[in-house]
């Protein structure tokens, strides 16, 4: 016969294995706030160059990079993917720097700057002439993510980048520096002009 005490023996154990197999209020609360949580973590996405490069500070540059180059393809400007890739490669000069990203911030800066320049889409805000020892030259100021100069003298061209100054204005790039104050420059173009003044002219 089944005895009182098998009947108690059998209740015990069968809720016993049901507490272990259902899962605690608890423990379901957490799973189901962890699952989501994970899965629909943001990621940041920088079209065209290495996760690397793209942070909070940079995204920003380059979506604009990223739109300024979709519509030099509409314009048929030859070899824009090519010529994105070989730059994006040289962000890695930026690696390991104390100020890393604001240095590939800057770069990215530039670029955008020099592509609407060398592709005329963006205005001449303002220009002076100045005459050097060597050659006349003309400037042209360009308001761009990174303002820059377009310097062009009777031997060669030069587009040069602003850097902070406390007196006047600088410029420059690897090959160049220009130095801007009240009615005089300064201007040093590597093999084209050495280190000489300026003086402002009247243009032509």
């Amino acid at each position: 016969m089944f005895s009182r005490f098998n009947f108690l023996l059998l209740v015990v154990l069968l809720t016993a294995c049901s507490s272990q197999s259902a899962p605690s209020a608890s423990s379901a609360s957490v799973n189901a706030t962890s699952g989501p949580a994970k899965s629909g973590s943001a990621t940041l996405q920088c079209k065209g160059v290495a996760d690397a490069y793209c942070t909070a500070q940079t995204q920003p540059w380059f979506v604009k990079l990223d739109v300024l180059n979709k519509r030099l393809v509409s314009k048929n400007i030859p070899r824009v993917a090519q010529k994105h890739a070989r730059w994006s490669a040289s962000l890695k000069t930026c690696l390991g720097k104390p100020d890393q990203q604001a240095c590939i911030e800057q770069r990215t800066k530039q670029r955008i700057s020099y592509l609407k320049i060398h592709h005329k889409l963006q205005p001449v805000s303002h220009s002076m002439h100045f005459k050097c020892a060597v050659s006349m030259i003309e400037v042209k100021w360009y308001d761009t993510p990174t303002n820059a100069v377009w310097v062009k003298s009777e031997y060669v061209s030069q587009l040069m980048y602003n850097i902070p100054s406390s007196q006047g204005l600088k410029y420059e790039n690897t090959r160049s520096r220009l130095w801007v104050y009240d009615q005089k420059a300064m201007i040093w173009i590597a093999r084209h002009m050495p280190h000489q003044e300026c003086q402002r002219v009247a243009a032509d």
